[in-house]
């Protein structure tokens, strides 16, 4: 017995078999929704978590192309300049956040510690304080500001004495 088997059939089959292969691989290769959805700050904020700062900067600065003032991308660039120990920087990023927002706590901390670990401990004592009467006296705020600040917390103790400075 003989079996015929048309060679355009075979073409077609092996370029349909090729096709399913490659929509397939495609498919299941791309992107999820999830990752396609992220903005370039989520993007870059995702970068500092991985300790990828300098990738980080360049995604901040597609950012600050559209948007110069996004406070966000601001103070992500000065939490990176601060993991780069670029304190000079990550001072005069917080210094521009801290006087355009009064009245947010973070921005005063922020400030404050660039401040103090720059060494000018009277004038990051000033932030510190400020932040602290942001919290308010209740004890849960009072509970977040003393977690927030432990790692300088020593530091911290003499700079409110007035052991670290003189005024």
């Amino acid at each position: 017995m003989n079996i015929f088997i048309d060679p355009s059939c075979v073409r077609k089959s092996i370029v349909l078999f090729f096709s399913f292969c490659v929509l397939t691989t495609s498919v299941f290769s791309q992107e999820t929704p999830v990752q396609r959805e992220l903005s370039p700050l989520q993007q870059a904020s995702v970068l500092f978590q991985r300790e990828e700062y300098d990738a980080a900067l360049l995604k901040l600065e597609e950012v600050e192309a559209n948007d110069p003032g996004n406070m966000e991308m601001l103070n992500l660039r000065g939490a990176i300049f601060m993991k780069q120990e670029e304190y000079q920087k990550a001072t005069l990023i917080f210094q521009k956040i801290a006087t355009e927002n009064p009245g947010n706590f973070g921005a005063q901390f922020n400030y404050g510690e660039a401040l103090f670990v720059s060494g000018n401990y009277p004038e990051a004592k000033s932030f510190f304080e400020k932040a602290r009467e942001l919290k308010g006296n209740q004890k849960d705020s009072l509970n977040e500001f003393k977690s927030v600040l432990y790692r300088y917390l020593p530091f911290i103790n003499k700079l409110f004495r007035g052991s670290c400075i003189s005024n």
